[in-house]
């Protein structure tokens, strides 16, 4: 999923830095500003600020434009690998189509030194190049003895991996789930996310209790970009509203928003679960007679297809044990417990047998 560049944990730094003034940067050598750039790139990735992570990503696609020719040599020959792995790291902007630039790229994914290798992974995935990748390199990287080969690796399949698409590096990717590296099971949890399939998020449920929170923060995250395809998902989320990190609460509420289309839904543990509880009565229905068959969601909303308002309706009952109780206005509104009716909001009152 090529739009989503979530949290993550540092994936482009390769050695750290600190940010400068924007007037010494200009008295820097060429490199040293990379490394600048890509820290403060890394940065903006980590604060979600996608207005200045685009700023960082033109200056750096200009800059490289300016010097590709000499990158590739430096990426390739310089003795230096930190050097080497910073050229690596600026092909990845390359906004001109090159194909011999994936080329290169896919050939220092079997450099000698692993931070070369790693950025090379790291700067495919910033690259998103048109050619197939090759996934036999790929399941090497994700065995590589170094672990920041590994993150790059994933790090590399979050950008460029498509929603729905088989992957045949899926297995790979779930072992990593339980690694003991906090920053590799953060990576494998946004490329299951991107990849959004319907095993994925049943994966992804248990990892909303994570020891890490910045695992379950965007856990919670991309179990919110399945949206209505992710209500199986909606107990978990709710048991996680009181997690004691409260930027978790925050990522878990906006998740149950996206999922069950409750916009105006705030964050209290007791109201999300009556309106589950209630959600397990009912379903709503869109009453328009064109569609065949009817659109059906498990919570209120707006029809994907016309825009009208979803209606209630009752689900099917188990065969009657005890009073049944029913809308006084609405005599389609029938639930086994006393509640309020989800249309007009009046209190259920016993129905005669």
């Amino acid at each position: 999923m090529n739009n989503i560049r979530l949290l993550t944990l540092g994936m482009i730094g390769v050695l750290g830095a600190c940010s400068a003034p924007a007037g010494e940067v200009e008295q820097l050598d060429f490199y040293e500003w990379l490394d600048l750039r890509r820290e403060d790139y890394n940065m903006a990735l980590n604060m979600r600020d996608y207005t200045r992570h685009m700023r960082i990503d033109a200056e750096i696609a200009e800059a490289v434009e300016r010097r590709y020719d000499p990158l590739v040599l430096d990426s390739i020959r310089d003795p230096d690998p930190r050097k080497r792995a910073l050229a690596t790291f600026a092909l990845g902007f390359s906004r001109i189509r090159r194909p011999e630039t994936a080329a290169r790229l896919i050939k220092l994914l079997e450099d000698r030194d692993p931070r070369v290798r790693g950025t090379a992974a790291a700067a495919l995935g910033i690259l998103d190049p048109e050619e197939p990748l090759p996934w036999d390199k790929f399941k090497k990287l994700l065995e590589d003895q170094d672990p920041y080969v590994r993150l790059g690796a994933l790090f590399s399949l979050k950008l460029m991996i498509r929603p729905m698409e088989e992957n045949p590096l899926y297995d790979s990717i779930v072992g990593f789930l339980d690694d003991r590296s906090e920053d590799l099971r953060n990576e494998a949890v946004l490329v299951l996310g991107s990849l959004r399939r319907p095993e994925g998020l049943r994966l992804l449920r248990r990892k909303l209790t994570d020891e890490s929170s910045f695992v379950r923060i965007n856990t919670a995250l991309m179990i919110g970009g399945y949206e209505s395809s992710g209500f199986e998902a909606v107990p978990a989320l709710i048991e996680q509203l009181r997690d004691p990190d409260t930027n978790v609460v925050e990522a878990v509420a906006w998740a149950l928003r996206r999922v069950t289309g409750r916009e105006d839904a705030g964050r209290s543990y007791q109201s999300w679960l009556d309106w589950y509880q209630e959600s397990l009565l009912f379903d709503y229905v869109c009453l328009n007679p064109e569609h065949q068959p009817p659109i059906v969601r498990p919570a209120a909303g707006i029809c994907p297809i016309c825009g009208r308002r979803l209606e209630p309706r009752s689900k099917p009952l188990p065969p009657p044990i005890g009073t049944r109780y029913g809308c006084p206005q609405h005599e389609d509104i029938v639930a086994p417990a006393p509640g309020k009716c989800p249309r007009c909001q009046a209190e259920l009152v016993p129905l005669k047998r």
